[in-house]
């Protein structure tokens, strides 16, 4: 897993073109969100302040990479303007016998 995705940026060697965040909004159907994430999205001015009201602090169980904690459930802010969801993680609809 993942060992395809060096030699693929190799071959794009800078030729892409982004076609912006709402191609791809990932993380859908994790479980939490680390505080460097929500720093990351209000820096980019894509967090909205109600955000903040439906998150808990996780301490147990967290994403891993999370320094101790993280903030749950997962947010993906651009998610209203999505082309492209990306589900990844163990709350995935197809995990789920859907």
């Amino acid at each position: 897993s993942g060992v395809s995705q060096p030699p693929f940026l190799l071959a794009l060697a800078g030729r892409y073109f982004d076609l912006g965040a709402e191609f791809n909004v990932r993380g859908l159907g994790r479980g939490d969100i680390a505080p460097e994430e929500i720093t990351h999205y209000k820096e980019k001015d894509l967090w909205q302040p109600y955000f903040d009201s439906f998150l808990r602090k996780c301490e147990f169980h967290c994403c891993s990479g999370c320094k101790g904690w993280a903030m749950t459930p997962f947010v993906a802010p651009l998610a209203h303007r999505a082309k492209i969801v990306h589900f990844n993680g163990r709350l995935k609809p197809d995990k789920a016998g859907r």
